[in-house]
Formats: structure tokens, C-alpha cells, sequence
């Protein structure tokens, strides 16, 4: 599986909602990768998630997009 989102907790203290269902997901014998840690500007945080979700779209079954949306 393939987990898109704001992979950031290794920049700051707060974690971030990629983090709780990973774990969860690879204990119930998912194979997970996480994308996109990033921390500059928007723009090239959403340009690795698309390199890393083209290089990896053989690799993975499922693709979980992680939103924020009001």
C-alpha cells in the first residue's frame, strides 16, 4: 500500500494524521510506504508524492491519499 500525505514528523514535534494508520496498517500484514516528507514549499512536496507515486505504481495494490479539506 501506498500512503500519500504529509509525512513531517521527523521535522517537528507534532505528529501528523500519516502516522497513526501506517503502523496500524502494516500490523495487519500491509506492506506500507509513505510519501511525501518534504518540508520546503507545497509545489515540490507534491512533486516528490507524484515522483514517488509514479516510480512505485507497480509496486503497490492500493493507494491511500491522505486530504485535509474544510
Amino acid at each position: 500500500m501506498l500512503y500519500l500525505g504529509n509525512n513531517l514528523r521527523h521535522h517537528s514535534s507534532t505528529a501528523t494524521t500519516i502516522e497513526t494508520p501506517a503502523p496500524l496498517l502494516e500490523s495487519e500484514s500491509f506492506k506500507v510506504r509513505c510519501a511525501s516528507h518534504q518540508l520546503q514549499k507545497k509545489i515540490l512536496r507534491f512533486e516528490n508524492t507524484v515522483i514517488i507515486a509514479l516510480r512505485l505504481k507497480n509496486w503497490a495494490h492500493y493507494v491511500l491519499v491522505d486530504t485535509y479539506s474544510t
